[in-house]
C-alpha cells in the first residue's frame, strides 16, 4: 500500500494545508464583511428597536 495516499487521494503537505486554511479564513472574513455591509444596517436597526422596547418596558414597568 502506498503511504502517500489515503482512500486513493494524495495528502497535502503541511504548507499546502496551511495555505488552504489561510485562504479559507480570508474568504470567510470577506463574506462576513460583505454581508455586514449589505445587511448590517438593517440588523443593527432591528436590534436597536428591540433594545428600546426592552428599555421602555423596564423603565415604565410594562
Amino acid at each position: 500500500m502506498n503511504e502517500n495516499k489515503i482512500h486513493g487521494y494524495r495528502l497535502a503537505s503541511k504548507w499546502d494545508s496551511f495555505v488552504a486554511s489561510l485562504v479559507e479564513g480570508i474568504l470567510f472574513t470577506i463574506l462576513l464583511f460583505a454581508g455586514f455591509l449589505l445587511f448590517g444596517k438593517y440588523i443593527l436597526e432591528y436590534c436597536n428597536s428591540d433594545f428600546t422596547l426592552i428599555e421602555c418596558c423596564l423603565l415604565h414597568h410594562c
